[in-house]
């Protein structure tokens, strides 16, 4: 992805995350950070993200942010990333409220946006509930396996690539558990009245480690 598309869909995450009581908590926090880390932005995106986190008043209109998104992507690849979008919507939602999706208001507000089917959300969840196990330590090889299996023959029952829902990468690339623990032991606990881990994260992603 361009640097201009991630910017856009950075901004769009960030949206949804003051959607609901118009702040950003430390969970929600942490979980950005995770994904700036994730999709590899240059120093310049990085602290222009920070700045759109943290000055409200240049916040721009969502469906304004889905028509600038939507100039920088490639031709024939638009579900591809509003696919990822979904994922990424979905996980932080899932990570930092609940795993129920009808009271998800943002994404709701703004699915026609998104041009997705049920199957393709349907996909999405399997996904990020299959990543929620590898994380939890107690899958096996074969149910590993298993797992993969029935998530690539949903994929190509729906007709979206697997590659799709991976595009920013997954969320099992860290675990919040041992971070958390990680950076404590790295002197990270709660700098800025942040928790350590959202204060841990913002630090390495900021100066681009």
């Amino acid at each position: 992805m361009s640097e201009e598309l991630k910017f856009n869909y950075l901004k769009i995450i960030i949206n949804m995350a003051y959607d609901n009581d118009q702040v950003i908590d430390q969970k929600e926090l942490a979980e950005i950070f995770l994904l700036i880390n994730r999709i590899s932005l240059t120093q310049a995106t990085r602290f222009a993200i920070r700045n759109y986190i943290f000055d409200t008043s240049i916040r721009e209109e969502t469906s304004n942010l889905f028509n600038s998104l939507d100039s920088y992507i490639p031709s024939g690849q638009e579900k591809t990333v509003h696919v990822s979008l979904t994922k990424d919507l979905i996980n932080l939602y899932f990570a930092t409220q609940n795993k129920d999706l009808s009271g998800f208001k943002f994404f709701h507000e703004n699915r026609h946006l998104l041009n997705i089917t049920d199957e393709d959300i349907e996909l999405v969840v399997m996904a990020l509930e299959t990543d929620y196990k590898l994380l939890d330590g107690n899958f096996s090889d074969e149910k590993i396996k298993s797992a993969f299996k029935e998530l690539s023959a949903k994929a190509a029952a729906v007709g979206t690539p697997l590659a799709a829902v991976y595009l920013s990468g997954s969320v099992i690339g860290m675990s919040a558990t041992g971070m958390t623990s990680g950076l404590a032991m790295l002197g990270m606990g709660g700098v800025l009245g942040l928790s350590s881990m959202a204060t841990g994260i913002g630090v390495a992603v900021l100066i681009g480690l």
